[in-house]
């Protein structure tokens, strides 16, 4: 069968809006932007991608290159998208037609600091769901070398079949022989069966690292500012004597979230540590932040529940900042209050720099 006599694709979106992600075709505007893009991943690309060996290109090369992209989408006969992370492109995808009438192919492409974080699970099953929502389509299939190993856990973790190595199948960038990995989903098993149930996990998953990962820049901003211009002295002020000082309330913070980051990585294990002076507790306790957010970004299975995770040393590091904030107030240098479901609070900001309150009184 030829291209021209495949079935267009239909109904194709003007976006596609995920947990995190925006998938929408290339715009000539983003030439700048995909050249960038591409040219900071050369080496990354040229390991998997032919057409990455006939880059760098100059932008209005690029420019004609997205022009046949959209006239793709406008006439039908491919889908292809840039993936954005908020206002950042951060790789390529693509719904494509291939020789048989009732399947359509999947690709994708990653910039290199943003592999191993679930991202393109994310895109791939967005247009799994897309294909399925178009009536002629049975089977969906993502090809892949089988030296890539991270790009063949994007089928494996959506529920995908591999039913086939083609050996010789194609060439490598560089010009030799190389196999195709070959893995499907049917519309029957994506709808009906565990495949559908292991997309709705991962679509849970992703939901609970959001919230997990929103948590932890929440309790970064609101320590942030109770530590923030803390008097001379206040490591040691506690408000009775049997009580912690604000400085061992400090430490205990920083053991919580090591706590919560082993937890989360299978090797659980509980450091009771001696407080240091007040700056390095601080810069202690936001590395460990730090730590435990770059973990859950980066996809790797979560060895808790999530939602243990967030009621144990979580919502106590929280209880420890308000703490910390009452003694603040009993020593005479009060944290201001503010509206905080206004505050500029944002996923992977959970350093000691955050940004200004917004309402405060």
């Amino acid at each position: 069968m030829t291209e021209e006599s495949l079935p267009v694709l239909a109904p194709l979106p003007d976006q596609i809006t995920t947990s995190r992600l925006v998938l929408r075709p290339w715009r000539v505007a983003d030439a700048p932007v995909l050249k960038a893009l591409i040219d900071a991943n050369l080496d990354h690309l040229r390991a998997w991608m032919a057409w990455a060996m006939n880059e760098p290109s100059p932008l209005d090369v690029l420019e004609k290159r997205i022009e046949g992209f959209r006239a793709d989408v406008r006439e039908g006969t491919d889908y292809g998208v840039g993936i954005l992370l908020g206002d950042e492109a951060i790789g390529g995808a693509g719904l494509h037609r291939r020789g048989a009438p009732d399947t359509l192919e999947i690709g994708y492409w990653m910039s290199a600091s943003h592999t191993r974080r679930g991202y393109a699970s994310e895109a791939a099953m967005a247009l799994t769901r897309l294909a399925f929502s178009m009536p002629h389509v049975e089977h969906v299939q993502i090809r892949c070398d089988p030296r890539n190993a991270a790009s063949a856990s994007v089928p494996r973790k959506l529920g995908f079949v591999h039913i086939v190595t083609l050996e010789a199948d194609t060439l490598t960038p560089t010009g030799e022989p190389r196999a195709t990995m070959v893995w499907q989903i049917s519309r029957v098993n994506f709808h009906g069966s565990r495949e559908e149930s292991s997309m709705s996990d991962l679509t849970s998953d992703e939901s609970a690292r959001g919230l997990l990962r929103h948590a932890l820049a929440t309790l970064a901003y609101r320590a942030a500012k109770a530590c923030r211009g803390a008097p001379h002295g206040f490591a040691t002020f506690r408000a009775a004597p049997d009580s912690r000082s604000a400085g061992e309330i400090l430490a205990h913070l920083g053991d919580l979230i090591e706590w919560v980051d082993s937890h989360a990585r299978g090797a659980q294990r509980w450091t009771t540590s001696t407080p240091a002076s007040w700056d390095e507790d601080v810069s202690r306790f936001h590395r460990a932040l730090q730590r435990l957010d770059d973990y859950l970004a980066t996809g790797a299975p979560l060895h808790a529940d999530p939602t243990r995770l967030f009621q144990g040393g979580i919502a106590d590091a929280l209880t420890h900042v308000g703490q910390i904030n009452l003694l603040r107030r009993l020593a005479g240098s009060p944290v201001r209050g503010e509206n905080y479901a206004q505050a500029s609070i944002a996923i992977g900001t959970v350093g000691p720099t955050q940004p200004n309150p917004r309402t405060e009184f």
